[in-house]
């Protein structure tokens, strides 16, 4: 959940369901998610983006359509089929690269990708939907949903993030599918959030190129910590906190 300082919200992705087993099960959505987003006032999100089809990412998409008030859906790959069937009297819409979904001061939230006309025959993940968040045209935080190494190399190839990344939110749950070296050189975090479940079966994270500078890369993980706060002060700091750490990253000179 994005939330800048005129109120305006985004909410990327909502969600799993329990085992999979149908995009009609409210799943953590009714568990955790909902009960949060009311308990902060944040159960209306201006744009909910649905970074790809996969319903780990899109499977509280059904029952969110009931219980919110949502002003636009912003979907890729498959990810529209996880909407309910009225979903057409709702907006929703396909992301166009370098589209600025909000603008507040010198802060911008923007769309770095899908390219049009990727490959026919993209695994879904390279569909996901790329968000940065930006302060004067320099990238403070990126999303890149479930995006492999062949969507990074297409991004980097198209314009890319424009260099160095503060905050990455790891892509694929931190599987060493993503973050390729290339794209890590392009973007050089200095703090990466990995959102995996605990004892998950697909053994996320599962990558060790996240040290690749020494130990000097803090990385923070859901299954390990809870959820992950993460405040952007006015001076240029960045304070994140998780459930049992907390930390800055000092402004950039």
């Amino acid at each position: 959940m994005v939330r800048f300082p005129d109120g305006w919200t985004a909410m990327i992705d909502n969600g799993g369901c329990f085992g999979f087993a149908g995009k009609d099960q409210s799943g953590p959505w009714s568990r955790s998610i909902l009960p949060w987003l009311r308990r902060h006032d944040l159960a209306n999100p201006n744009v909910v983006i649905l970074s790809h089809g996969h319903l780990d990412h899109t499977g509280g998409s059904g029952a969110m359509m009931k219980e919110c008030n949502v002003g636009q859906w912003l979907v890729a790959g498959r990810a529209d089929r996880d909407l309910l069937p009225d979903s057409a009297k709702t907006s929703v819409q396909f992301p166009v690269q370098g589209e600025v979904l909000h603008r507040w001061r010198q802060w911008s939230l923007v769309i770095l990708y899908p390219l049009p006309n990727l490959p026919e025959e993209f695994h879904e993940n390279d569909y996901s939907i790329v968000v940065a968040l930006q302060k004067d045209n320099r990238t403070q935080y990126l999303w890149s949903g479930d995006l492999e190494e062949g969507g990074e190399r297409l991004l980097l190839h198209g314009g890319g993030p424009g260099g160095r990344t503060r905050v990455w939110k790891a892509g694929h749950h931190g599987s060493n599918t993503s973050g390729s070296q290339p794209f890590l050189d392009e973007i050089e975090p200095e703090l990466i959030l990995v959102s995996c479940g605990v004892g998950n079966g697909y053994l996320h994270p599962s990558h060790g190129l996240y040290v690749v500078h020494g130990d000097t890369i803090d990385v923070v993980r859901t299954d390990l910590e809870g959820s992950i706060h993460v405040e952007f002060a006015k001076n240029g700091e960045i304070y994140w906190k998780s459930r049992d750490r907390q930390g800055h990253l000092s402004p950039i000179p």
